[in-house]
């Protein structure tokens, strides 16, 4: 019996009778060796707590109408690292029970693309995504699309198709907006930050973004540039710049683009976050400063 329960799924009451006889299921539940995780469904001692378990009580408990869906299923379809707190299960708009502390309900009508991923039903990378939109915060629902789409999890059309699936989504306009520029104009979300908070094209309509080059028998892409000035802009996070092998990827990189007359500017994200009057200006000296030495050429 402990064998069935260990696995990352919940077993029905009736189902671990029917498997092993009601008397030997009643003695384990009294000996503590499975506990309940959701009414009628139980899991080994200590499981109650992890959350792909949880995720697959949902599953079972709301067959064969619910899927997983928002950030837990983002953590699934490996969007986001860390697996939220409350678990969201997306069911009919006439489906009532009362969810534990630990889940909330989505009651929609969009009907949306299913997928079983173990013993966890679950929603599609685009849907996933955008109820991520909906229910975190701006940074982590941005950033969601834009891995979505990057990683391969999902296509542009892929995920306007599931938002034209919802009624009522907040801030519809933005993540259109948004839609239009992943994988061509942004592929991070600090490039994101950089485009629309510092380096807004109405302001700096010089830049240009996703710029490919050659640079000593490599492809280098700058994540905006001045072609003019010859100035690279990069924008540099800490999970692709960080390390010993991230500084020296950057510095090779560098390298390279200064082979072609490009001077990289560097800006963090704190840099983009916290003062991007100084990443302006110090974008805009540079660029003073190239062209004079330009003209002066």
């Amino acid at each position: 019996m402990l064998a069935q329960v260990e696995h990352d799924h919940a077993s029905s009451w009736g189902a671990l009778c029917a498997a092993f006889g009601k008397p030997a299921v009643e003695t384990a539940k009294k000996h503590g060796l499975i506990e309940a995780v959701l009414p009628g469904f139980y899991v080994a001692r200590d499981r109650s707590a992890d959350f792909r378990v949880r995720a697959a009580a949902l599953t079972a408990w709301a067959t064969p109408s619910g899927a997983i869906t928002g950030l837990a299923a983002a953590h699934l379809w490996h969007l986001i690292d860390a697996p939220p707190p409350r678990i969201t299960l997306q069911v009919p708009p006439g489906w009532h029970r009362e969810p534990p502390p630990w889940a909330r309900l989505l009651r929609t009508d969009s009907v949306a693309q299913r997928y079983r991923l173990g013993a966890v039903r679950v929603v599609s990378p685009a849907d996933a995504v955008v109820q991520v939109w909906c229910e975190a915060r701006h940074d982590v629902g941005a950033s969601a699309v834009i891995a979505a789409v990057v990683e391969g999890r999902a296509t542009v059309a892929e995920v306007r198709a599931a938002l034209a699936r919802r009624k009522r989504v907040a801030r519809r306009g933005e993540l259109t907006q948004l839609l239009d520029l992943v994988g061509t104009t942004v592929t991070s979300y600090l490039e994101y930050v950089a485009w629309k908070r510092v380096f807004p094209p109405h302001l700096f309509p010089e830049l240009q973004w996703q710029e490919t080059v050659s640079a000593n028998g490599r492809k280098r892409i700058m994540d905006a540039c001045n072609p003019d000035a010859k100035i690279d802009l990069e924008f540099d996070g800490g999970s692709t710049h960080g390390g010993v092998e991230g500084f020296e990827r950057d510095r090779a990189r560098d390298r390279d683009l200064r082979s072609l007359g490009y001077e990289p500017l560097h800006f963090t994200y704190r840099d983009l976050t916290e003062r991007p009057e100084w990443c302006r200006r110090m974008y805009r000296e540079l660029r003073a400063k190239r062209l004079r030495e330009q003209r002066a050429a």
